[in-house]
């Protein structure tokens, strides 16, 4: 074997040993945390979050194992795919506490949040088919004026089941003036049939203004 055969074989053997000497590093720290979200700017492990950064830039060179031993423990190649799942996450936990999808952009509770989901509904024909597969999964709302519909019409039907009558002028103001809207969009043609048959199952009648 020439000279130089071992010197490259010896190389590989090297560099394979350093490879899971780190990956060794990052299962412990993945059974501390539960996680491999190493901080960029975190001192102790800066040789092993630069370590990773690394493993996205040469990819090309790493072994079928060493990938799949990476993404085992959640490691994610495109950074950009780990913060969108996390904030789909948010959407999804935001869902299931207040039963819509209005969030404000100037949302104070999470500002990088409120401008993410501005972002999902402005990018909707540019975005990515499997991100917009799992919006659609969850009935996400294209557009917010027709989660503020829905939510205004939670409101009525929850009044009209206490109360068994509409809303009016003295019971509660902002529901009856939302409902006036309503009776003025069906007049002018802009009422679609599917929101003119859920109001009249709330026995809200509608009558063609002769003009």
């Amino acid at each position: 074997m020439s000279h130089t055969l071992k010197g490259v074989l010896k190389q590989d053997s090297s560099s394979s040993h350093l490879w899971a000497s780190h990956y060794a590093e990052l299962q412990k720290f993945h059974f501390a945390y539960g996680h491999i979200k190493i901080p960029v700017r975190n001192i102790k492990y800066k040789k092993l979050s630069t370590w990773l950064v690394r493993q996205r830039f040469n990819r090309h060179n790493l072994t079928n194992k060493q990938i799949l031993d990476l993404e085992k423990l959640g490691f994610v190649w495109c950074p950009r795919d780990d913060v969108w799942e996390e904030q789909y996450h948010k959407l999804c936990e935001f869902y299931n506490q207040y039963k819509n999808y209005n969030i404000p952009i100037s949302y104070s509770t999470d500002p990088v949040f409120g401008r993410w989901v501005r972002r999902q509904r402005a990018l909707k024909e540019e975005m990515l088919e499997s991100r917009r597969q799992k919006l659609d999964a969850i009935n996400f709302s294209w557009d917010v004026r027709e989660d503020i519909w829905k939510i205004y019409y939670i409101r009525v039907r929850k009044h009209v089941n206490e109360h068994q009558m509409a809303p009016s002028y003295s019971s509660d103001i902002e529901l009856y003036n939302w409902i006036k809207r309503q009776k003025q969009k069906y007049n002018q043609g802009k009422l679609c049939k599917e929101k003119i048959n859920l109001l009249r199952l709330l026995d809200i009648q509608f009558q063609k203004l002769n003009v």
